[in-house]
């Protein structure tokens, strides 16, 4: 038996591909025992989407839980590295390898469903991207996983030897139209009604307050304050991407009971972006399928403004110029770009909550809201490779991509047949 090693050549180990990236690297294989036979070292790089569902059915002693998985190849290549047969004696081969991520992938599935998240066409890569969720036994699991895989002697039953390495992979945007999109949020009106608000030196009576219940005069009502929130805030954003957000509430008069220039002033903002998990896997006995649906928090962003007072007449104030994912405390598997598969769909929303002081009587308003939020794809930068636009994969492929056995000089005999990949 051998040791296997598949080293890369990339700039540390947090390095992430991109589209057209070069993934380069060697492979080495140590040889270890004496008169080691070899048959075929092959490397495999290729992207797969799978999907993993359990049902259960039954109940009881005659309850059955049932596993369905779905698998979709974005594209698969193929490159044969040594072939044999020959035996060897205990050292360490080197086989040097480059490949290049395609740019862009054609959606093209076989009879497609109207139960599938896309239709069938041009698309971008989906970022590798893993999700699970239910007990450990029976786990629902979703992946997007970009791999190189070294095989030694892959077809045979005892002798076989293999190393993966998973490669991290993220989409980017050249379009200058994935920039931040702004829009403004209205939160649903605070109101809030206490004696508290009218004059301190008011005296009421029994009499007062009974009269008050039977009389619907203005006078008569017990004083409030009323008002609705508004933030500005972006409904999209990618990395490295910031935009301002602001906040601002209108203040209402109800009645000539009610304080004319309430004081208020915005103690606390907490925002929790979520993202929505769909797959499911698709299968001929049932038609549709099965699905699962999953939301988890993505991370999330805590921010104190300064005491300042806010104005009574909806006009803005600034609580950040500098509003980015990065702000976000990443949770569970971290912030992704939305993206849709044939299987997979992930999407986000983005909640809030602020904290809202009347400074007079203390009294402490929560107003929330939540909104559909887009996690744009990274925009290129001259730090990122540049696309590459003569490669594409489709997720139908007729065959495996093989390139031709290299030559290898160090064995004295070297047999050159065809082998069945």
């Amino acid at each position: 038996m051998g040791l296997i090693k598949i080293d890369l050549d990339r700039a540390s180990d947090n390095h992430v591909y991109t589209p057209g990236s070069i993934v380069s690297g060697t492979v080495y294989y140590h040889i270890t025992v004496e008169q080691q036979k070899v048959d075929l070292v092959e490397l495999k790089f290729a992207g797969v989407i799978n999907t993993v569902v359990f049902r259960s059915s039954g109940s009881g002693n005659h309850r059955s839980t049932h596993k369905y998985e779905d698998n979709l190849a974005l594209f698969e290549f193929r490159k044969p590295l040594f072939r044999g047969p020959f035996t060897l004696q205990p050292q360490r081969l080197e086989f040097p390898f480059q490949f290049q991520f395609p740019e862009v992938c054609e959606f093209q599935r076989g009879s497609p469903s109207k139960h599938d998240y896309i239709e069938s066409g041009r698309s971008q890569f989906p970022p590798s991207f893993q999700h699970s969720t239910g007990s450990r036994r029976h786990s629902h699991r979703c992946s997007v996983s970009y791999t190189l895989e070294v095989k030694v002697n892959g077809q045979s039953l005892f002798r076989k030897e293999k190393e993966e390495v998973f490669l991290p992979f993220i989409p980017i945007e050249s379009s200058s139209s994935n920039a931040p999109q702004l829009s403004n949020v209205r939160f649903p009106m605070q109101s809030w009604t206490h004696r508290c608000l009218g004059p301190e030196d008011q005296n009421i009576s029994l009499r007062h307050k009974m009269k008050s219940i039977f009389n619907d005069s203005p006078e008569m009502r017990k004083p409030s304050i009323t008002f609705t929130p508004t933030i500005y805030v972006p409904t999209s954003l990618g990395p490295g991407q910031s935009a301002p957000i602001s906040f601002s509430i209108a203040h209402r008069t109800m009645n000539p009971a009610d304080p004319k220039n309430p004081t208020f002033r915005l103690s606390h903002v907490r925002m929790r972006l979520r993202a929505h998990v769909d797959f499911r896997v698709a299968t001929k006995v049932f038609g549709s399928g099965h699905e699962e649906h999953r939301k988890e928090d993505a991370g999330a962003f805590s921010y104190n403004p300064v005491k300042a007072f806010l104005p009574l007449d909806n006009t803005p104030i600034r609580l950040s110029s500098d509003f980015r994912l990065e702000n976000f405390k990443q949770e569970n598997s971290g912030v992704v770009a939305d993206f849709k598969t044939y299987t997979i769909a992930v999407r986000h929303d983005l909640k809030m909550k602020m904290i809202i002081e009347h400074v007079e009587s203390r009294q402490i308003f929560e107003a929330e809201a939540t909104i559909p939020f887009t996690v744009l794809p990274m925009n290129a930068s001259p730090d990122l490779p540049p696309p590459f636009t003569g490669a594409s994969a489709s997720v139908q492929l007729a065959g495996p991509s093989v390139e031709p056995v290299p030559a290898y000089e160090h064995p004295p005999t070297y047999d050159s047949k065809p082998i069945a990949v």
